[in-house]
């Protein structure tokens, strides 16, 4: 390449300056991270971590995220928060926000977008400076609070709001509703602690429901396959079955039964002429037609 474009081309480079990525600052507590297109999420590990779009954020119990995000917006997430990186570019910097309550600094836009989305609504700052506070509930219901600037919102429905500091609105599938003010700060603590065990306490309620759900299955499962049988009084046994080979032309049968008050078994043990095949089906059916065999025993208490 001649100099002149090598040149040319760095000159370039430097008008333009690095182009920087989203990254997160700070993760205390449970933070958890999701790769674009991933299905798992890892532990944040050591931070600052470099973020791209479409990278999942969560939060748990109790613990806080900071991402930086280009041009210096700050997104902070708090406990129980669940969101994603959207658009991570000089001209627009935007986020999804899908659970728990997440807030945008912005300052010095200079024309920039900067907008977070939510299942309801599209919140933008307006402004060189901004601050907005946007909580998602159960159904997408959004809460937005503007904390300093204007805010615009926008919901499905294509009706939009203008917000000054201090004010809130809340947006659900029916769009959104009246603005009103926003509870002082002691207020929002008790709101966030309320919201915060509320989501909790439907966590743990759910995941009662799955445990149950998924025991059901088990049992049910158990039934079909044999695993459980009813005696002749009707009590529930458990029926566990094993085949043990200590050598090439020995096997153990062991038959498990286990009741509410104790377990009994049945043992079999028997030596053959010969090297006993992988698939032992053909010699037990044989056994009870009387198989040669060299040694047997049975046990049962």
């Amino acid at each position: 390449m001649p100099p002149v474009r090598v040149i040319f081309l760095a000159a370039l480079m430097c008008a333009a300056g690095p182009l920087r990525a989203a990254v997160l600052r700070e993760a205390a507590g449970l933070v958890q991270v999701r790769p674009a297109g991933g299905d798992n999420w890892r532990p944040a590990g050591k931070t600052p971590r470099p973020l791209s779009e479409g990278d999942g954020i969560r939060t748990g119990f109790n613990a806080k995220a900071v991402v930086e995000l280009t041009g210096g917006s700050l997104l902070e997430a708090s406990g129980n928060a669940h969101f994603s990186i959207e658009v991570d570019a000089p001209g627009n910097t935007s986020a999804h926000a899908m659970f728990g309550t997440v807030r945008m600094a912005s300052q010095a836009t200079g024309g920039r977008a900067v907008s977070i989305r939510t299942p309801t609504c599209v919140v933008r700052a307006r402004g060189a400076r901004s601050g907005f506070r946007v909580t998602v509930g159960g159904g997408g219901g959004t809460v937005v609070e503007a904390v300093e600037g204007a805010v615009g919102v926008e919901d499905n429905r294509g009706r939009s709001m203008l917000l000054a500091a201090g004010q809130r609105v809340e947006v659900d599938l029916a769009g959104l509703h009246e603005a009103t003010a926003a509870p002082t700060p002691v207020q929002a603590r008790k709101i966030d602690f309320m919201g915060m065990m509320r989501r909790e306490l439907g966590f743990e309620l759910g995941r009662d429901a799955d445990f149950a759900q998924a025991a059901r299955e088990v049992r049910r499962a158990e039934r079909e396959q044999g695993r459980v049988l009813l005696d002749a009084d009707g009590r529930r046994v458990r029926v566990e079955e094993y085949v043990v080979r200590p050598g090439p032309d020995r096997v153990t049968l062991v038959t498990l039964n286990g009741r509410a008050d104790g377990m009994s078994y049945a043992a079999f043990a028997g030596t053959f002429d010969r090297a006993l095949p992988r698939n032992l089906e053909p010699v037990m059916a044989n056994l009870a037609g009387g198989a040669r065999r060299r040694r047997g025993r049975s046990t049962r208490t």
